[in-house]
């Protein structure tokens, strides 16, 4: 049975075009694969906190040894990564704000991106433990940045999944949101098609 995990990054909920284009694509994987299994992690409704010092000091400390204290403040990151880990593939909606990631998104790799766990180092650098699965990134901007210096989006994501295993990113993008309801409604169009044919 298929596991999806669906990120919904944007703060803007129903009214979120990175969302829609997340709804589009769950509803044409639920039609393929009838008896899988989603989950949903939509940021706007529970916001990923921040990640605190005495948080990331328990990561430091293992498992075994931590005292009650201490596995309160790691439990939510063990449930992203267990999430995260058990999907075969994810699907994250992602806005672009300010030229990169919100930051509850940030927030959220900062909880699952952890030494020993999702990833490890060794003599020739640090080796992913998460890959095998596939991360599918579907995008909503108001300008048109693909392709430009100003797209810090997509290597920042290309560098800190690599980090964890995860080998390739693919992304379907929605640009010039911002640009007048002419170019928003072709962009969401060409968007939604191109969803859609990962389904043929």
């Amino acid at each position: 049975m298929p596991n999806l995990l669906v990120i919904k990054s944007s703060i803007l909920g129903a009214h979120s075009a990175s969302n829609e284009l997340v709804d589009e694509y769950v509803m044409l994987w639920k039609d393929k694969y009838q008896s899988g299994n989603v989950v949903v992690r939509d940021f706007s409704e529970s916001p990923i906190p921040h990640l605190s010092g005495e948080t990331f000091a328990a990561f430091l400390v293992e498992p075994g040894e931590r005292d009650e204290s201490q596995n309160s403040a790691v439990a939510l990151s063990d449930e992203l990564i267990s999430e995260f880990m058990a999907a075969d593939q994810i699907v994250i909606g992602m806005p672009m704000y300010n030229l990169s990631v919100p930051s509850s998104f940030k927030a959220y790799i900062d909880h699952i991106t952890r030494a020993g766990v999702t990833f490890q180092y060794t003599e020739e650098g640090p080796v992913g433990l998460a890959g095998g699965r596939s991360v599918l990134v579907l995008g909503a901007r108001g300008g048109v940045y693909k392709g430009t210096p100003m797209d810090l989006q997509t290597p920042y994501l290309d560098a800190v999944m690599g980090l964890i295993g995860i080998e390739k990113v693919t992304y379907i993008n929605a640009e010039g949101l911002a640009l007048g309801p002419e170019v928003q409604s072709s962009s969401m169009s060409e968007a939604t098609s191109y969803v859609r044919t990962l389904f043929l």
